[in-house]
C-alpha cells in the first residue's frame, strides 16, 4: 500500500478547520478589486428615473481616495469626496446609452450621495449613489433601450432592474423589477456566480388616463431595495445645483500617480490570501504530496517566485491578465494537485508549482490593474512589493501552521485510518472541479 504524504498524516482536518476561519476573515464579498454597479429604472408618464449605484472594494476605494486628494495633504476631506462622487456621476450620466424608440434621451444629473463603509484590512469601501432623469422628447415611447458601455470587463456584480410608475405598464421587460443583490447590500451567491447584465429593452404602455394628464406629475419614486437614508457620512448634492455643476478648479487639475502606500497594500496583501480560499486550497494541495522539508521549501519558494514574476509583468504592462481565463485556469490547477495526490502517479514539484503559480499570480495581479495603469515611478513599484509581500506573508503563515500542527501531532503520537489518506486529495480535487465548472459556466455566459 502506498505510504500516504507525511504532512497529512494527521493535520488535515485541523488546517480545513483553520481554513473555514480564514475564510470568514473580513473583506468585500466578491473581492478586494472589485467595482460593483447596479441600475434601478423606473418608467414615469413623463419621463424616467434612474437609481444607479456604485460599490468599490478596498482596492479602488483606496485608489479614489488618493484621486480625491487634490491637495496632496494625504487626508481626504468631505469636500475632497463630494467632488470626487459628482465626477463619477457625471462620468456615469455621460456613458450611459439610453433612448427611447431609437433615440438618444439627455439625463441629468439630478442627486448625488456617498458613504464609506469598513472593509478589510483596517480599510474602507466607497459607496456612491446617484440619481439622474430623462424626460420625453415627445409623446411616451414605446421602447426603451438602456446600455451602459463603460469598462464591461471592470470585475464586479453588475445588475439592472426596471419598474413602473403609476398609469405606466410595462408590457415587456428583459429585466427583473427587483434587485437581486439587494441594492448592492447582499449579494446572493458570495464567491460564486456573477451576475453581469449592462443592458435592458422594455416595452412601455401608458394608460389612456395618464396619458390624458401627462403634464401631473406622480408620486416620486420609491428607493431602490438598501437604499440610503439619512445614514450618517451621507452627502447629497442639492437637486439644483447638481446638473452640469462644474468641480472644483483644483479638481480639474491632471494629477501626478498617487502617492506610495506600502503598509496598506501589506494589509491588502494578507486579506487578500486570506479570502483567497482558492488560492489556499491550492497551496495545500501542492504541499500535501510532499514527504521532506527539503522538497517543500524548494515548491514553496517556486511558488513565491512566481507570483513575483506574474505581478512584475503585469506592472510592467507586458502582459495584459485575461481575467475572464484566469479563473476557470485556477480551477483546473486545483483539480490537478487533487488528483495527484489520489493518483500518486502525477508530481508536482517546483516546476508545477512555477507554472500553477504564475497562473495564481496574474489573478492577483488583476487586484492591481488600476493602481499599476497610473504610470511608471516609486509609488506603483513599492505598493506592488508590499501586496505581493502581504501575499506571500499569508502564505507562509499557513504553511507554518501546517508544520506546527504536524509535529504536534507527531509528539502527541496522534493517528489515522487509513482510508483518511485519500480526504485531503479527495476533498482538493473535488474543489478543484466544482470551481473549473463554475468559472467556465460563467465565462460561456451561462451565468447569465
Amino acid at each position: 500500500m502506498r505510504r500516504r504524504p507525511w504532512i497529512w498524516s494527521w493535520a488535515w482536518p485541523w488546517v480545513l478547520a483553520a481554513l473555514a476561519l480564514i475564510g470568514q476573515a473580513q473583506g468585500h464579498p466578491l473581492g478586494n478589486n472589485t467595482v460593483s454597479r447596479a441600475a434601478d429604472i423606473r418608467v414615469e408618464a413623463e419621463g424616467l428615473d434612474l437609481g444607479y449605484r456604485l460599490d468599490l472594494a478596498e482596492i479602488p476605494s483606496l485608489l479614489a481616495a488618493a484621486e480625491a486628494d487634490w491637495d496632496g495633504d494625504g487626508l481626504t476631506s468631505e469636500a475632497e469626496w463630494e467632488a470626487l462622487a459628482r465626477g463619477r456621476g457625471e462620468a456615469v450620466r455621460t456613458g450611459l446609452d439610453l433612448r427611447a424608440d431609437g433615440v438618444p434621451l439627455d439625463l441629468t444629473l439630478e442627486r448625488v450621495g456617498w458613504r464609506l463603509t469598513p472593509g478589510a484590512a483596517g480599510l474602507t469601501t466607497l459607496r456612491i449613489d446617484l440619481g439622474l432623469h430623462a424626460a420625453w422628447p415627445g409623446q411616451a415611447p414605446g421602447v426603451i433601450d438602456y446600455r451602459d458601455p463603460r469598462r464591461p470587463q471592470e470585475a464586479g456584480w453588475k445588475e439592472v432592474t426596471a419598474r413602473a410608475g403609476p398609469g405606466v405598464r410595462l408590457a415587456a421587460s428583459d429585466v427583473p423589477d427587483a434587485s437581486p443583490s439587494q441594492g448592492l447590500t447582499a449579494y446572493p451567491t458570495p464567491g460564486g456566480l456573477v451576475l453581469e447584465v449592462l443592458t435592458a429593452r422594455l416595452g412601455v404602455a401608458v394608460l389612456p388616463a395618464t396619458r390624458a394628464s401627462a403634464d401631473t406629475a406622480g408620486p416620486p419614486p420609491a428607493a431602490p431595495p438598501g437604499a440610503w437614508d439619512g445614514h450618517p457620512g451621507r452627502t447629497v448634492a442639492p437637486a439644483s445645483a447638481a446638473p452640469g455643476a462644474a468641480l472644483p478648479q483644483d479638481a480639474q487639475t491632471p494629477r501626478a500617480p498617487p502617492a506610495a502606500q506600502p503598509a496598506a497594500f501589506f494589509r491588502l496583501g494578507i486579506a487578500h490570501i486570506a479570502n483567497g480560499l482558492d488560492h489556499l486550497v491550492f497551496l495545500l494541495g501542492l504541499i500535501s504530496g510532499e514527504r521532506s522539508l527539503r522538497r517543500l521549501a524548494w515548491v514553496v519558494t517556486a511558488f513565491t517566485a512566481a507570483h513575483t514574476v506574474a505581478l512584475g509583468l503585469a506592472a510592467s504592462g507586458l502582459i495584459v491578465p485575461p481575467g475572464a481565463w484566469i479563473e476557470p485556469a485556477i480551477g483546473l490547477t486545483i483539480l490537478y494537485v487533487g488528483l495527484a495526490n489520489l493518483c500518486g502517479g502525477l508530481r508536482h514539484g517546483a516546476g508545477v508549482a512555477f507554472g500553477f503559480g504564475l497562473v495564481h499570480g496574474f489573478a492577483f495581479a488583476g487586484a492591481l490593474a488600476a493602481h499599476l495603469s497610473a504610470g511608471p515611478g516609486p509609488a506603483w513599484l513599492l505598493d506592488l512589493a508590499a501586496f505581493n509581500l502581504g501575499v506571500e506573508a499569508g502564505q507562509v503563515a499557513l504553511v507554518l501552521l501546517v508544520l506546527l500542527l504536524v509535529r504536534a501531532g507527531r509528539q502527541l503520537g496522534v493517528t489515522w485510518p487509513p482510508w483518511a489518506r485519500w480526504l485531503p486529495g479527495g476533498l482538493v480535487g473535488s474543489l478543484g472541479a466544482y470551481w473549473t465548472i463554475q468559472r467556465t459556466s460563467i465565462l460561456l455566459g451561462v451565468s447569465r
